[in-house]
């Protein structure tokens, strides 16, 4: 089984391929011959500036929800683009004083606890794995939805200290005075989740803990996509590997996206920052697509690393 929760790093609270060399259409001759010029290279991007008849300019940027310290970089040019704006938009607003509550409520098992989710053999080789992982007792912590748990593993997975994009930026816009706000709620996003078997939940956490270093490659190889800020690969490797998800995915993707559009068209009138998962801006139903479809002009920023 696909480690469901490695793909949400890039989905959750995580247009057309730009190629190397993009060549366009310049006329077509009597002969029907095209004839083509040649343009500067484009190189993809994160960033994206969003412009427009009677809006104010506003950005988009790509992130991953966890990385590790040595491939997280924040151009210092960011912090120039945020402060034109006036808001900045995440996904959930993490610097909700009642997030961590609530995520705590939303978290928890009802009625059942993971040890009885599975059989005692099982139980005991998982909580192996999870012991020399976390260096934590599961015994202590099998009240938390398994997909929960999966997050108490991924620090295993970088080396050094692991770092999130929203919390950073969120840092960045307070310190200049900025509002910051969420395009949907955490229980939102846990509602989606919760449409997952009990069974999947913990099919995917057996998965991740008893074969980590399979699961390790996976998000190395999703790490290395961001760092490329191939926008459309990302799309791509996130859909593929959420294949047997289909339960999930349009929840996951394209109705989210659909429902940031129909928010951010009425936000638009002033200049914002945008920020959600780079696996929601790539493919023909991702954000930058959708927002090209409302007649916005999006085009790419590339900042100095």
């Amino acid at each position: 089984m696909k480690q469901l929760l490695i793909l949400f790093i890039g989905i959750l609270f995580f247009s057309t391929s730009l190629q190397a060399q993009e060549e366009e259409v310049d006329y077509i001759e009597d002969n029907g011959t095209v004839v083509y010029k040649k343009q500067e290279e484009q190189k993809p991007s994160l960033l994206y500036k969003i412009t427009g008849e009677n809006i104010g300019t506003s950005y988009i940027f790509g992130t991953i929800h966890a990385i590790g310290e040595n491939d997280f970089n924040l151009p210092d040019e960011m912090a120039v683009l945020m402060q034109s704006c006036n808001t900045l938009y995440l996904e959930v607003d993490v610097t909700d004083k009642n997030l961590q509550a609530e995520m705590l409520k939303l978290a928890m098992l009802k009625d059942t606890t993971l040890d009885k989710l599975m059989s005692k053999e099982k139980y005991t080789t998982l909580k192996a794995s999870f012991k020399k992982l976390t260096n934590m007792d599961l015994d202590q912590l099998k009240t938390f939805k398994p997909f929960i748990l999966n997050s108490f593993l991924y620090p295993a997975m970088v080396d050094g200290k692991m770092i999130a994009y929203e919390k950073e930026l969120a840092q960045m816009a307070q310190g200049m005075n900025k509002n910051v706000q969420g395009l949907e709620t955490l229980s939102e996003q846990m509602a989606i989740m919760d449409k997952l078997s009990y069974d999947k939940q913990v099919a995917s956490l057996q998965s991740f803990a008893n074969d980590f270093e399979t699961n390790k490659k996976m998000f190395e190889e999703m790490v290395a996509l961001y760092k490329k800020q191939d926008i459309n690969a990302l799309y791509k490797y996130m859909t593929q590997n959420l294949a047997e998800y289909k339960e999930l995915e349009q929840d996951l993707l394209a109705n989210r996206n659909m429902n940031w559009i129909e928010q951010m068209s009425q936000l638009l009138q002033e200049p914002n920052f945008y920020a959600v998962g780079a696996g929601h801006l790539g493919g023909d139903t991702g954000v930058i697509q959708l927002l090209k479809e409302r007649g916005y002009t999006v085009t790419p920023v590339h900042l100095e690393e």
